[in-house]
């Protein structure tokens, strides 16, 4: 599967990528999926108990509190579903970058398919090959309708190491740092857990399958919070 073509063909259909402009020593990836499908989960027959105004609604207090916890950041918004033109220029006019998959027909299928880590991992794959080109110290990666807390602090987070989170055998992505020198490390990571999240094991146990564990920093607490979709739970991090 193909995820980027040659930079200087992408650059010249894509004028307002932020790199042109200006580089920031973080970049928030805020992947997102305002509107889903009804098809099950592998695991769940609910993909969301809430409704597209909601999760827009959600996806706006993320892109809120990464303004507020960390101000300087590049904030880019991954966005795999069909929105309408108001809720575009309000997301666009919200991020740095506002980047739409939904006419990517291999995001698609991903979005619409049982695997949801699988449309993640297809959307982060997708930007790093651009993202290489930028002049940062650390990537954040966020989910979308999650907010950074009181707690966050992006000084926590390591400059030379991938920042996660452990948690009953499991490294939790909602968020994860990854620093400017392990970006290779990251996108290979990627790529295997793409291959292993469209046989149906989940993200979080595979992402680092096989990383040296010097290379791993373990967070005490993230500085993360906000409702799980398929039940409503409130999670804090």
């Amino acid at each position: 599967m193909r995820f980027s073509e040659t930079l200087r063909s992408w650059f010249d259909r894509h004028e307002d990528v932020p790199v042109r402009v200006e580089c920031r020593s973080c970049i928030f990836l805020i992947t997102s999926a305002i509107r889903v499908s009804e098809t099950a989960l592998s695991y769940t027959t609910t993909r969301s108990t809430y409704s597209a105004h909601e999760r827009m609604a959600q996806t706006l207090r993320t892109i809120r509190s990464v303004r507020n916890r960390a101000p300087d950041s590049l904030i880019v918004l991954l966005e795999i579903s069909e929105v309408c033109a108001r809720e575009m220029e309000t997301l666009r006019s919200a991020v740095d970058w506002f980047v739409s998959l939904c006419g990517d027909p291999g995001a698609v299928a991903l979005r619409d398919g049982p695997f949801k880590g699988a449309a993640e991992i297809y959307m982060l794959l997708w930007v790093l090959p651009v993202l290489r080109y930028f002049d940062y110290v650390k990537v954040f990666k966020l989910s979308g309708r999650y907010q950074l807390s009181e707690r966050f602090d992006v000084q926590r987070f390591p400059d030379d190491k991938l920042g996660f989170l452990l948690r009953e055998g499991s490294y939790s992505t909602r968020l994860y740092s990854v620093p400017k020198t392990l970006e290779r490390l990251y996108r290979q990571q990627l790529r295997k857990a793409f291959r292993a999240a469209t046989r149906g094991d989940s993200i979080e146990a595979v992402i680092m399958r096989g990383v040296p564990s010097e290379k791993i920093e373990l967070l005490p607490y993230l500085g993360v919070c906000g409702h799980i979709a398929v039940n409503g739970d409130y999670i804090d991090e």
